[in-house]
């Protein structure tokens, strides 16, 4: 405590009362920008009025609490930061009040106490909670979601204090399910209170959310966040004037969800939020993305004037439980809704949402087909003043009770009142603090996972060395130059994570900006046996592989995750998220993803090698790939395409020119569930390829959605036999569904007879126990998928699965598809796009 005795003696009296008033002490210095300030530790509650000056850096631990007929005062340019552990988060309680005025070059932060800003995310601290004596239509003492304290009364002209140039980043909390904190919670708050210039900014959970009260908001900026921009509850009654919510990629629901009581529908006040001039852009990711820009759900009415909603990927307006009679959405832009550049009322969410705007087209002056001509929507650098000649700019003003003088649809006219103050790009650098490593690894070595690991170029490790990766370890490869890890013959790589702490290769690039391609992938080479030779050159560049040894160890990949990988050197010559050169079968591969991959996902070249548990989840070719005389067993393995992308399941072949070579192909795979992209107009792929002469076994799977058929089989006769090489195929307990065509349930309309030699439909038909019903999947859905199967589903219930063990696997699992009642995808993999 002496240090902070001694600071105490040179600050204004009110800062003493924190020390005498609240848990406090002080930590340690901390740097920002030029100026060294001390941080001040506060917990629990707050005695008597306090100020918390620009000169200390706040660290609230735990709850810290604002109690009735107690103001908190906080300077300009001030920083508060909230701990994760314990949370960290300021309640300010009914009758208590916040004093948070800033200026927009110095504004007041709440923000992460995570030291190193680039390691700052989502959720780590609870947020600000004002509650207030307002009215709502619960009751006068409801507890706040999130244990997040009471409020409730009848005073709607309540005063909870001022916020005015407040940002608030990193917050949100999900204590349960539908049981969160927010960036920022009011809980009938009145009108007295002043909420000004405030953004949120990368929340866990909603931006702002309002729990009853009639608090009225100006100047509010909503971004990156997870769930909904805006959320009203309870009766809200305010009026919000110049508001803004942008989506990142990969996050964020509704621009503005209000709703009214999701026990009581027409309980009273019902809520009845006012919004004019708002500018809502969504994340535009039309494949898998979510959220609407404008919902009305549950008894909620609402005003929405003035406006440019975009690019929301469910729809520009949803209705959910409401009578439309209560509500007025007028004089706004709709454009990019659904799909991109979407000029049409079909971007609203269906057909009562339709029959409104048409309904009301004569006098509310919405539009669906003009863009507004947004200098910039980039989610980390948005510009969104409208160009000159912009259909915004000609816009009726909005009715009292709003600023009529704002006669323009949108937040903006000619001044952007978010310059100076607000902050939109991910603090992330991934590459920061990272270890850099180049060239080759000779000896033994190991990576820990309190660093980060960048792969400049190609990193070899050499024979007879070993590489090993502790659990939780990241990996990121750069892409110029191309960063990609070989593992060569006679050398090793034990990468062992667990559910909980998965090793990880990805993307040097910030989430958001991740894409297919990023950076090489993973190459294991290794002494087994192949048809080519024995120095085989890998596609790719990817180094030298084959031997004699079809037993020889590589090491262990278990728990592994690799992202953003693949590269295409040239036609034909990629490299793949992970390539498997001649590995022999003393390597162990389980519990392993290809997500998000330029080239194939997994693909082998000779070798021997038994997997168990594989993803491969949105790549841009196979999801899995076999070549050069392979001998390979996987039993547990998932394909998941994503829109837009993706080709076969499995393209199984034996060697181009030589279809006969010696040994033959022969991947054998049990328990399976592959997905396909569905997009049966315009994409492609086949859930089972065999060609050049492979063999193959394929039992107890799923194959459903693939483009253009159940499986493609290229020159063998019905049977599954080459005549002219004498290679075999066989099939037992598969279900094909929803191939070619929506909801497929035959083997005709699964599965393409093309001109290829073979009959693929007698062939199917002549197996073992083909099924084509409904696998009865929780959710195919890539954004987040759920392939376990319902209790009645004919993949669990007897109907289709054989003992795979008398097919040489190590289960019997005589189930058809992946996932029976242990979903083995849980806690290590990933969906997100980037």
């Amino acid at each position: 405590m002496n240090r902070l005795l001694l600071k105490i003696s040179g600050v204004a009296l009110a800062t003493m009362f924190l020390a005498a008033g609240c848990g406090s002490d002080s930590g340690d210095d901390i740097i920002i920008g030029d100026t060294q300030r001390e941080e001040i530790v506060v917990t629990g509650d707050l005695a008597e009025d306090t100020t918390w000056t620009a000169d200390n850096v706040y660290l609230l631990k735990g709850r810290v609490s604002v109690p009735s007929g107690v103001t908190l005062t906080i300077e300009p340019g001030t920083e508060i930061r909230g701990s994760k552990e314990p949370l960290g988060w300021l309640q300010v309680q009914r009758g208590g009040k916040l004093m948070a005025v800033g200026t927009v070059t110095q504004p007041i932060v709440f923000t992460s106490s995570v030291t190193d800003e680039t390691k700052r995310q989502r959720g780590d601290w609870g947020g600000v909670v004002l509650l207030g004596n307002a009215s709502n239509n619960v009751g006068t003492d409801v507890e706040l979601e999130g244990n997040g304290g009471t409020f409730g009364g009848s005073d709607d002209s309540d005063s909870s204090g001022t916020l005015e140039y407040v940002r608030i980043e990193y917050a949100g909390w999900e204590l349960s399910p539908d049981n969160e904190l927010n960036g920022l919670t009011l809980g009938s708050v009145g009108s007295g209170t002043t909420l000004s210039h405030v953004q949120v900014h990368f929340g866990l959970d909603d931006g702002i959310e309002w729990f009853g009260g009639s608090v009225n908001g100006d100047h509010l900026v909503v971004s990156g966040v997870a769930d909904d921009c805006f959320d009203t509850d309870l009766g809200y009654s305010g009026i919000v004037q110049w508001a803004v919510c942008i989506q990142a990629a990969g996050q964020g629901d509704n621009g503005i969800e209000a709703s009214n009581n999701a026990d009581n529908f027409a309980a009273a006040p019902v809520a009845f939020p006012k919004f004019a001039n708002y500018t809502f852009i969504g994340r535009g990711e039309y494949g898998s993305g979510k959220g609407n820009g404008i919902r009305f759900k549950e008894g909620g009415k609402g005003t929405a004037t003035n406006g440019v909603v975009m690019n929301f990927v469910d729809g520009a307006v949803d209705f959910d439980e409401v009578d439309v009679a209560g509500f007025d959405i007028r004089n706004t832009l709709f454009f990019g809704n659904k799909a991109a550049g979407n000029a049409t009322i079909a971007q609203v969410r269906g057909a009562e949402e339709q029959a409104y705007f048409e309904n009301t087209a004569a006098t509310y002056g919405n539009s669906f087909t003009d863009d507004p001509q947004l200098n910039s929507i980039d989610p980390e650098d948005p510009n969104l003043l409208p160009k000159p000649g912009s259909p915004a700019l000609d816009c009726a003003a909005p009715a009292a009770p709003f600023d009529t003088s704002a006669a323009y649809c949108g937040a903006f006219k000619d001044q952007d009142w978010m310059a100076g103050w607000t902050k939109f790009s991910p603090t992330e650098d991934p590459v920061a603090g990272a270890v850099a490593v180049q060239g080759d690894i000779d000896s033994n070595t190991t990576w820990t996972a309190d660093n980060t690991y960048l792969l400049v170029g190609r990193v070899s490790v050499k024979a007879p060395a070993t590489l090993t990766i502790e659990p939780g370890t990241t990996i990121l490869g750069t892409k110029e130059p191309l960063g990609w890890l070989q593992v060569e013959r006679g050398a090793k790589l034990m990468a062992v994570g667990t559910a909980t702490q998965p090793i990880v290769f990805t993307s040097s690039l910030p989430e958001g900006k991740r894409q297919r391609g990023d950076w090489g992938g993973v190459v294991i080479l290794g002494k087994g046996i192949n048809n080519v030779g024995t120095d085989v050159q890998l596609e790719g560049n990817g180094g030298t592989h084959g031997g004699s040894d079809n037993a020889d160890n590589s090491g262990e990949l278990k728990y592994v995750r690799i992202e953003y990988a693949g590269w295409e050197l040239s036609p034909d010559n990629e490299l793949n998220g992970l390539t498997l050169g001649s590995v022999g079968s003393g390597t162990r591969l389980s519990y392993v993803q290809v997500h998000y991959g330029l080239d194939d996902g997994i693909e082998w070249f000779g070798g021997k090698l038994v997997a168990d548990h594989l993803l491969v989840t949105g790549v841009g070719d196979d999801c899995f790939d076999t070549d050069m005389g392979v001998d390979l067993r996987v039993q547990y393995a998932v394909c998941l395409q994503d829109k837009g992308f993706g080709d076969n399941g499995i393209e199984a072949s034996n060697q181009d020119p030589d279809a006969n070579a010696a040994p033959r192909a022969y991947p054998k795979f049990a328990n399976f569930t592959f997905v396909g992209r569905g997009e049966y107009a315009s994409g492609k792929g086949n859930g089972l390829k065999y060609k050049e002469g492979t063999r193959g076994l394929a039992v107890n799977g799923i194959v459903m959605n693939f483009v253009d058929s159940a499986i493609d089989m290229d020159d063998y006769a019905t049977g599954g036999t080459n005549a002219a090489d004498g290679s075999t195929v066989t099939l037992s307990n598969l279900i094909f569904y929803g191939n070619r065509t929506t909801n497929a349930a035959n083997a005709t309309d699964n599965i393409k007879d093309d001109t290829d030699n073979t009959d693929e439909v007698a062939f199917v038909n002549s197996s073992t126990a083909p099924s084509f019903v409904d696998p009865k999947l929780a959710s195919v859905s890539f954004a987040s998928p759920d392939l376990m199967p319902a209790s009645d589903s004919p993949a669990v219930d007897g109907s289709c699965g054989a003992d795979a063990t008398t097919f040489g696997f190590s289960d019997a699992a005589s189930y058809c598809g992946a996932i029976k009642a242990d979903n083995w995808l849980s806690g290590w993999t990933t969906f997100e796009q980037n």
